[in-house]
Parts: C-alpha cells; sequence; structure tokens
C-alpha cells in the first residue's frame, strides 16, 4: 500500500502477505485433523509492519505519538479483544479501530489520540470513549472499555 497516495491514511498496519497464507494453510491442516473451526483472520497471528504516510510530519508532535501509538495498538490487538468488541457491535473495521485507541490509551497517548480525533474519518475510526454518533437512527456511545453501547436519545 502507498500512503503518500492514499489521502486519508496516515498510518496503517500491513499483515506479512506471505506469513498470514502460511498461517491459513497451517490452520486448514489444524482443522481437518481435529475438525475444528479455523481461525479466519491471521492479523492477530501473524507479524506485519506498521507504515506512516510521509505527510505524518505535517502533524503536531502529540498527534503524530498518538498516530504511532494507535497503529502499534494494531500490532497488540489479539483475537479475544477484537471479538468481544464485534460481537457486541457487527462492525468489524470499528471494533479493529476500537482496539488499537484502547491499546493507545492504556500506554499513556489518550491526548495524542484525543488530537487526531478532529481530523480521524469517524466513518473508519468510529469515535472516541465518551463520544456518542448516530448509525443507521440509532444514537451509539463509546464506552470507557472501547465498546459500543446503543444509548437512549434525550427527551
Amino acid at each position: 500500500m502507498d500512503l503518500a497516495t492514499t489521502p486519508d491514511t496516515l498510518g496503517k498496519w500491513v499483515v506479512d502477505a506471505e506469513e498470514g497464507r502460511a498461517y491459513h494453510e497451517d490452520e486448514e491442516r489444524r482443522f481437518l485433523a481435529r475438525v475444528r473451526s479455523p481461525v479466519i483472520d491471521p492479523r492477530h497471528h501473524v507479524r506485519g509492519v506498521v507504515l506512516i504516510a510521509p505527510r505524518a510530519a505535517r502533524l503536531s508532535p502529540t498527534q503524530l505519538l498518538g498516530l504511532v501509538a494507535h497503529e502499534c495498538g494494531h500490532v497488540a490487538t489479539r483475537e479475544l479483544d477484537f471479538m468481544t468488541r464485534e460481537a457486541a457491535f457487527r462492525d468489524g473495521e470499528w471494533s479493529s479501530e476500537l482496539c488499537a485507541d484502547r491499546y493507545a490509551f492504556r500506554w499513556g497517548f489518550e491526548a495524542g489520540i484525543r488530537a487526531l480525533a478532529m481530523i480521524r474519518s469517524i466513518g473508519h475510526h468510529c469515535v472516541l470513549p465518551g463520544d456518542w454518533i448516530e448509525y443507521e437512527g440509532v444514537r451509539l456511545k463509546v464506552d470507557r472499555n472501547f465498546f459500543i453501547r446503543p444509548v437512549r436519545s434525550p427527551g
């Protein structure tokens, strides 16, 4: 992926494709041998790289640290982190992004993530804890544990 030509993306966690294929092949063999459900997404089990776009150099130091921490949060995300959030609200993209933000917050980069909020795409990243969004006619709020929860409309 060339981040220099992707206008909305400043950073990305990319799974090593070869290792991902090998992981799937191993899982398929295990499935046939043990008749259990294979893991569908290798991103929580294989190595990869974090890419940062050159234009990220224009960010403030706080925003840049937040960006790097968020991308490292994708690296740290484990399957259980992702699956519990995805089960609570069926949107894999938002679940993945919330997991990454959760790790960045835990590591002390909340200020950096909040500083990035004004330039992040809500459609891709969702919102941060304490904020809400209207989605398909339902008001949703992200709680302090980075789960998306429906909330009652005031009034």
